[in-house]
């Protein structure tokens, strides 16, 4: 085969492959776009042959960097909780805190990731009838610690919650899924557009400091 293989100069027992410029990148996009947030980044083992040691070692380093800048952060996390804990009580973090995406953990670690800064995200998927465990759960969630999201392209929420049908999920479903909130935290749906608000300012509109 002729033509150059820099297309395939992949790091090897990456999961998934990624160029040994992948940091240098990240970093040139965040010197461009000072105020943009970092992720979402984290840890899977819910996905096939997941190398955790590597995933740990990219989600590190992507954690130091949006702590030096203060930069908003969205963590993804699957079957590995004591690892995220681990990982998040022993290394820098942003002082604004950073999100938890989409959170499918325990009411237990509730209070652990939010005393280091963690929010927790609610998707409109929770919402199916087979997910009325993990509703319970964010019923745990303080609510100057919670915020709601379509999680689109992905994990539609029931038909009904779907404000624009389809097979794709919509970012504009975000109004069928604050309806449902208001109702399942029973809060009027005035008051909790203003806190979901409020927290998404603290979170993502919060000050970032300098590349240097």
């Amino acid at each position: 085969m002729g033509g150059s293989s820099r297309a395939l100069d992949f790091i090897p027992g990456s999961s998934p492959p990624r160029t040994p410029q992948w940091f240098d990148a990240l970093r040139g996009f965040l010197d461009e776009h000072p105020h943009a947030g970092v992720g979402e980044i984290g840890l899977d083992r819910w996905m096939e042959n997941p190398n955790l040691p590597d995933q740990e070692a990219v989600f590190l380093q992507q954690l130091e960097l949006a702590a030096e800048r203060n930069l908003a952060v969205s963590i993804h996390c699957l079957k590995a909780w004591g690892p995220l804990e681990n990982a998040l009580k022993n290394n820098p973090r942003p002082e604004r805190g950073f999100l938890v995406h989409s959170y499918g953990g325990s009411a237990e670690m509730i209070p652990v990731f939010a005393k280091l800064g963690a929010y927790f995200s609610f998707s409109g998927y929770f919402a199916h009838d087979r997910k009325s465990a993990q509703r319970e759960v964010f019923k745990k969630v303080p609510l100057d610690r919670l915020l709601l999201e379509t999680d689109a392209p992905d994990m539609l929420p029931p038909r009904e919650l779907q404000t624009f049908p389809g097979e794709i999920n919509d970012p504009r479903n975000i109004q069928g899924i604050y309806e449902y909130a208001a109702g399942l935290w029973n809060i009027p749906l005035p008051q909790l557009a203003a806190r979901m608000e409020a927290n998404f300012k603290s979170l993502f509109l919060a000050p970032s400091k300098a590349s240097g």
